[in-house]
């Protein structure tokens, strides 16, 4: 990021803007406002925000109007960071319970990849097995700039994993908008018999014995770590399923690779509108492009009603008319039964046959409805 290009960041260009952190990161007292272990960032110093240089309805032009209207609900860095990790790789899930293997000679053991040039390390003897991913689309979700993060004291339900920092704001919170996260995952080790999170003693001291980088058993370096913050450890201990959200701020793309209406209101969109809380009568209007009112909606689904009563219409005329075919074959055969045969005659236009046109032309208009509406649904 100190030496980004235009490309990877707008603002960090070295060639171009050349900002440095502390040109958004104001900082007096070494209190550092914008950074993500700030409980409240949403009522930090506004210096930190994209909206203290490019104001709350920064967009120019024919789209303006569309364009200002969603900075009302959705974080600017939601459609100008579409992806991040896009200059190196960044790790996705780090796996604590592989921790402790060596090499064959009893040292340490340590394997690498390469990701589009760059060397990351899979596993290591002392923090067990990571996974790494470059262009990664965020994960998004309501937030209103304030954090729960997790205490030690607090309990954990191993059904439903470990969560560091719960992210708060919802659909109906008026100081939520929609923001782009890092969505990290691991799995690290907790007291199972009592539900703890388990605080482990990791660097040894002096002559130290029980910390797990140099003992390497989690026994011993859990039982000392919970002692040390006033915990009593049950002696037993598993592996939880965690994850930490991380605020995609940085790594800001060009105007041009910002996100386009397609890539969110789309059936193959990248935001699941349910998941944020719009409810499923939501997602047909905020999935269709060019967008649909709900007036659009609304007469969609009358003009539907319409062309399914058409069609049973036509169905049931249709039935009518075999039927009465059917009588009238029937009632035709019972009066030839009287007089002597004769020859079969000629097809004519008579009563059977402009019933059962009738009939054809009625099923016809039914799903011709139904065709013309479907069309009117793709087209919009």
């Amino acid at each position: 990021m100190l030496d980004a290009n235009f490309t990877l960041d707008v603002h960090m260009d070295s060639s171009g803007l050349d900002m440095s952190c502390t040109d958004c990161h104001v900082t007096e007292g070494h209190v550092i406002p914008g950074g993500r272990y700030v409980m409240d960032w949403a009522t930090a110093d506004p210096t930190s925000t994209c909206e203290s240089c490019h104001t709350t309805y920064p967009h120019e032009g024919a789209q303006a109007a569309e364009l200002n209207s969603h900075a009302d609900i959705i974080a600017c860095q939601t459609c100008h960071i579409p992806e991040f990790a896009r200059g190196e790789p960044t790790m996705m899930y780090w796996d604590w319970s592989t921790a402790g293997q060596k090499n064959e000679d009893g040292g340490l053991l340590i394997t690498s990849e390469e990701i589009n040039g760059h060397e990351v390390h899979t596993y290591d003897t002392r923090k067990g097995s990571f996974e790494w991913a470059m262009f990664v689309e965020p994960t998004y979700l309501w937030s209103n700039g304030i954090f729960d993060y997790a205490l030690i004291e607090d309990g954990v339900d191993p059904a439903e994993g470990y969560v560091v920092n719960e992210v708060l704001g919802d659909i109906n919170d008026e100081r939520s908008k929609i923001w782009p996260f890092k969505e990290f995952r691991g799995l690290q080790p907790y007291d199972s018999g009592n539900n703890l999170i388990a605080t482990v003693n990791l660097f040894p001291s002096g002559e130290e014995t029980a910390a797990f980088w140099r003992s390497y058993d989690w026994d011993q370096a859990i039982e000392t770590g919970m002692a040390a913050y006033g915990q009593e450890y049950s002696g037993e201990y598993g592996y939880i399923e965690s994850v930490m959200y991380w605020p995609i701020t940085h790594q800001v793309a060009p105007a041009g690779q910002a996100l386009d209406c397609l890539d969110c209101h789309d059936d193959d969109g990248r935001m699941d509108f349910i998941a944020l809380g719009y409810q499923p009568e939501d997602v047909l209007r905020l999935t269709s492009f060019p967008p649909v009112t709900q007036a659009g909606v609304d007469a969609l689904a009358e003009a539907e009603a319409t062309a399914e009563a058409a069609e049973a219409e036509a169905a049931a005329a249709l039935e009518e008319a075999v039927a009465t075919a059917q009588a009238e074959g029937y009632e035709a055969g019972l009066a030839e039964a009287q007089v002597a045969p004769e020859p079969a005659p000629e097809p004519s236009s008579g009563p059977t046959t402009i019933v059962w046109v009738v009939g054809l032309l009625a099923l016809a208009v039914g799903f011709g409805a139904g065709f013309f509406v479907m069309q009117q649904r793709r087209a919009s």
